[in-house]
């Protein structure tokens, strides 16, 4: 494992769309838009020749020599708005999102470090996380946290044996896949759901659409309207750029999906990413004149009987439609953020904060 700090400016434009490129739809709509803006100011930058000079540490695999993350380390960043939409002043913020991490700093509190999709190798993670403390301390920062660690993660008793406060987080539905074959699966579930499952591939089928998966083939300029229009639909803004799909579908191994299709014609997908035998999916938008042929849960199915035959063993589906996902047999699996406090009073204060959450007495 090699840790080694650089300038932005030293990344290539192509590198950096890598590591961004895979994590980016399976964060949240503001962490998305706060690694767009800085991109987006990070290009123009380095256009006119002057790139600020940005630092961020990297942990390495040495074997294949693949970057597992990326984390902002320069001092006089932080965030001067509490909306992460909201950019008050640009030159003065950084957020990156990158592979599985989501990273700010903040001179006047501490350093944040967001645990999004995996592990990708613990090992390499903790160590980077030592890195990271050292670097904190050493600036005289107040505290690091850790967020959205997993449950099942081995990072639990690693941050608590460095001291780490644990806090409930931010938790996500889950789909353990245990079954052979999608039949397999439709004779697990209720018999309620069951009847449903069939009569949504009914009325689905008899609509003339019919499942495939996303390749190189897809209309991306087509897909991308069908993301602005769900993105219109709940007033948000678009979350993934206009190239993202063709750039990520053609070039990145781990990618793909499941579309719904009317005449070779995308009318809806969901988008997926595989880390090892996890599955991360994202909604990745829909044509609403065939809302009533029941895309969105085919496209469920879809994923479903995907994973089944792709050996996948759990399936991460997110917040969105909680009791869709409870009927398709989804857990709840929860989350904790973490921080480390190096003054003693915010020690004592999160401690007594955290003993009133689990409604322990304070010492």
């Amino acid at each position: 494992m090699r840790i080694q700090f650089d300038y932005v400016g030293d990344i290539s434009e192509r590198q950096w769309r890598y590591f961004v490129a895979r994590c980016e739809p399976f964060a949240t709509p503001e962490q998305n838009l706060d690694w767009m803006a800085f991109l987006e100011r990070r290009s123009d930058l380095i256009d006119r020749k002057h790139c600020p000079p940005i630092k961020v540490m990297s942990v390495w695999n040495a074997k294949d020599l693949e970057a597992l993350f990326y984390v902002s380390v320069e001092d006089n960043l932080h965030v001067t708005s509490a909306d992460a939409r909201t950019y008050v002043n640009l030159s003065r913020e950084l957020c990156a999102n990158i592979i599985g991490f989501h990273v700010r700093l903040s001179l006047a509190h501490g350093l944040g470090l967001i645990y999004a999709i995996g592990d990708n190798g613990n090992r390499a993670v903790m160590e980077g996380i030592e890195a990271l403390e050292y670097h904190a301390w050493e600036r005289g920062l107040n505290y690091v946290q850790i967020s959205r660690v997993h449950a099942d993660s081995d990072l639990r008793s690693f941050l608590a044996k460095r001291g780490y406060l644990e806090f409930p987080n931010i938790s996500n539905y889950v789909l353990d896949v245990t079954w052979g074959s999608f039949d397999e699966y439709l004779g697990s579930v209720s018999g309620k759901t069951r009847r449903n499952i069939r009569r949504d591939r009914r009325i689905f089928e008899s609509s003339a659409l019919y499942l495939g998966l996303l390749n190189s083939e897809v209309n991306f300029d087509r897909l991308y309207h069908l993301h602005e229009a769900v993105c219109e639909k709940y007033g948000g803004k678009p979350y993934v750029r206009r190239d993202f799909f063709r750039t990520a579908l053609s070039d990145l191994s781990g990618f793909g999906g499941v579309c719904a299709f009317y005449q070779k014609e995308p009318v809806g997908a969901i988008l997926c990413y595989r880390s090892n035998e996890v599955l991360s999916v994202k909604f990745a938008g829909m044509n609403y004149q065939w809302r009533e042929a029941n895309v969105y849960p085919n496209l469920m199915y879809g994923v479903i009987e995907q994973a089944i035959e792709s050996g996948i063993r759990k399936i991460a589906l997110g917040l969105a439609n909680e009791e869709q996902k409870k009927r398709l047999g989804a857990r709840e699996e929860l989350s904790y953020r973490y921080i480390l406090p190096f003054s003693t009073d915010l020690k004592v204060m999160l401690s007594s904060t955290l003993a009133l959450w689990k409604g322990a007495p304070m010492s």
